[in-house]
């Protein structure tokens, strides 16, 4: 299962990382320009104190970027991709659970109004949440540059530079973890909607499995609608905690009956 899984997500996983890493640094881009352009009336080569920096950083940060800047514009460059990364989820379901059945199967048109209106409000959470840590990366470096008596080009090179650069992490991770948690949605939610009635947690069961998720692994087989966690029915659930659902790559095996 886990094989199968990697093999679809793998190649929209690339995809998605080459999107959002496209964003990113367009975003970045644009935060060095807003930046050079709120500064370039402002002189001021006095040693400043650690919290005047923090004040500083703070006012132009502010001024400079909202976290809620953009969200449909980059959530109708992403949609593709999620909408993709849910057909699969479905598609997973299926082929793990009716090999060789036609009948029964629900298939994604059926999920499709469900699935859009919860991704109207996933995606969009997600997407501030991005914005927000390209924030406080922004107000960090703004902030260290200050403090440190930089003038204003040397903390716009430093912008660039140090956000281009996290951001090829970022996209790794983010693309990892958005299309595994929306695929899990749509593969839990054709579990439900086929009349699945158990679950059982399965990881990948090797040295990179969080101590939590090798928890629920063992738990063996719960009814469907039970959390692993608190907020935690399926991996990835948006309920959950972040530290739950981050780079997971944890599947669910679904039973009709329990055996």
């Amino acid at each position: 299962m886990l094989k199968s899984y990697d093999r679809m997500v793998k190649p929209l996983e690339k995809r998605f990382k080459s999107s959002i890493g496209n964003i990113l640094n367009k975003q970045t881009k644009t935060i060095v320009t807003r930046f050079k352009a709120y500064m370039k009336e402002k002189k001021d080569d006095n040693k400043i104190t650690e919290e005047q920096a923090e004040k500083i950083a703070e006012k132009v940060t502010n001024n400079i970027f909202k976290v809620d800047e953009g969200v449909q514009t980059v959530m109708t460059a992403l949609l593709p991709h999620y909408i993709n990364a849910g057909e699969l989820g479905n598609e997973f379901f299926n082929n793990i659970n009716y090999v060789n059945e036609e009948e029964g199967k629900v298939l994604f048109g059926v999920l499709r109004d469900d699935y859009l209106d919860w991704l109207e409000e996933y995606g969009a959470t997600q997407i501030v949440n991005i914005n927000k840590t390209t924030k406080d990366i922004t107000k960090r470096i703004i902030k260290e540059g200050m403090y440190n008596g930089n003038n204003v080009s040397t903390i716009a090179d430093s912008l660039l530079k140090e956000i281009e650069s996290y951001t090829k992490t970022r996209a790794t991770t983010i693309s990892e973890t958005e299309i595994h948690n929306t695929f899990s949605f749509t593969n839990n939610l054709t579990a439900v909607k086929s009349g699945f009635k158990y679950k059982q947690w399965i990881s990948s069961r090797d040295e990179s499995v969080r101590p939590n998720h090798q928890t629920y692994d063992s738990m063996g087989i719960i009814k469907i609608d039970e959390e692993f966690a608190p907020g935690l029915k399926y991996p990835g659930d948006s309920n959950a905690p972040a530290n739950e659902v981050v780079r997971c790559r944890c599947i669910l095996k679904y039973e009709i009956e329990k055996e």
